[in-house]
């Protein structure tokens, strides 16, 4: 059985023979939250005083907040608990979410997908993959070695990290 670290308040993932199972330990109490068949990258959290618990998809992403004593689901725009994994750029904004999934495959925009699978990689990765059409932008070498993604078109670009953290960002806004 999984047992998640004694630490003040996490979350983790146990894998189940049919989903993963989110377990919350919170002041030595152990609960499940919620089940989903995916799998999870995991983050704990304190913003503005509560514990915010995030699953970073590759496809959708996930957000917990620990309010009156207990773990609620963020609830995205359209009412669901999933949150689209996309990022759009627009006239030096960028627009997540929902949004931003709709977007995607639309001529003139520049909608990021998918940026969970290139974090971290060299561009000799992306390189590699059989399937680059998933990430919506143009995918280029950056100056480090990693990949990049074209924005707009004068040519700018922005890293992985830049995408993922513009989509913390709205997650903390909400």
């Amino acid at each position: 059985p999984f047992v998640p670290p004694p630490l003040h308040s996490t979350l983790s993932t146990g894998d189940s023979s049919e989903s993963i199972v989110w377990f919350i330990r919170h002041r030595n109490r152990l609960t499940i939250v919620h089940r989903l068949p995916c799998a999870c990258i995991l983050c704990v959290e304190r913003h503005h005083g509560y514990d915010s618990c995030y699953d970073f998809g590759t496809s959708n992403s996930v957000v917990f907040v620990y309010k009156q004593s207990k773990f609620e689901p963020l609830v995205s725009e359209t009412g669901s608990f999933l949150f689209p994994s996309y990022v759009a750029y627009m006239n030096g904004s960028a627009i997540t979410g929902d949004s931003a999934k709709g977007l995607m495959g639309k001529p003139n925009r520049f909608v990021v997908g998918c940026v969970k699978r290139l974090i971290g990689q060299p561009y000799s990765y992306y390189k590699q993959l059989e399937h680059k059409d998933i990430f919506g932008c143009e995918v280029v070498c950056d100056e480090d070695g990693y990949p990049a993604f074209v924005i707009d078109d004068q040519g700018t670009r922005v890293s992985c990290v830049d995408v993922a953290s513009e989509l913390f960002k709205h997650f903390k806004q909400r």
